[in-house]
């Protein structure tokens, strides 16, 4: 799963107003970026299949929202998620091992301080799906998701805005899935003299042998809840088809 990156890139976006999320108006789905790994026991095509049908569409946001450019592939080659904290990564790339295909959706906004990406990752059996979303219920990944985050935008963002200290704590997980935890970033940051509160809301779901991040960007404001949950399930449904 990718979440340094992501949170960077579309915190960044925000701040510059540059509409980075903006592009398609149409109702159709984007196109998802997939990488697969080929796992024993399971198909990969199949999986490559599952993975890019479960990632967020345009057509699963109200009207208003904007659908973006799919990420980069080249951009999808390694997972970032524990990046600031040397175990728990040691511990997600073991599990990397056996993944068998991982898809990316565009990224998706309406206005320009309102963000939202998705990534669907398949494992090749649900033990390892359970061992990789397990790593989100460790008692120290609310401080590594806050410096990954924190540390993740200083890098993209050079000196454009000046990151201040980032709060992290876990939120009310959405009723979706065969497990779910949710956890919220809260960050200051300063651009040209404007002070400025972004919130960063990670929501985990896991669904059988595959599992999705999601990442929502907000400015002033917690992401709205009700439509956090409406893509939870959304995805967790087509995990589950």
């Amino acid at each position: 799963m990718r979440l340094v990156r992501s949170l960077a890139l579309l915190l960044v976006c925000a701040l510059v107003l540059a509409g980075c999320g903006g592009g398609d108006d149409g109702d159709g789905a984007g196109d998802a970026t997939t990488t697969v790994a080929d796992g024993e026991g399971q198909e990969s095509g199949d999986d490559d299949a599952l993975a890019e049908a479960a990632v967020l569409q345009l057509s699963d946001f109200p009207p208003g929202w904007t659908e973006g450019e799919a990420p980069d592939e080249d951009d999808s080659d390694e997972d970032d998620t524990f990046d600031a904290c040397p175990e728990l990564q040691a511990e997600s790339e073991e599990i990397e091992e056996f993944e068998t295909a991982e898809a990316e959706s565009p990224q998706f906004s309406r206005g320009e301080t309102t963000f939202v990406d998705s990534t669907v990752t398949v494992w090749e059996d649900e033990d390892a799906a359970e061992r990789a979303f397990a790593l989100f219920e460790r008692d120290d990944v609310t401080d590594c998701l806050a410096l990954a985050a924190k540390e993740g935008i200083e890098e993209e963002a050079g000196e454009a805005l000046e990151v201040g200290q980032p709060v992290a704590r876990e939120s009310s997980a959405p009723d979706a899935g065969d497990e779910a935890i949710a956890f919220q970033i809260t960050l200051p940051v300063t651009a040209e003299g404007t002070e400025l509160v972004f919130y960063l809301d990670l929501l985990a779901v896991r669904g059988g042998r595959a599992g999705a991040l999601l990442s929502l960007v907000n400015l002033g404001q917690p992401f709205d809840g009700a439509l956090a949950q409406q893509l939870a399930e959304t995805i967790a449904e087509r995990m589950a088809a």
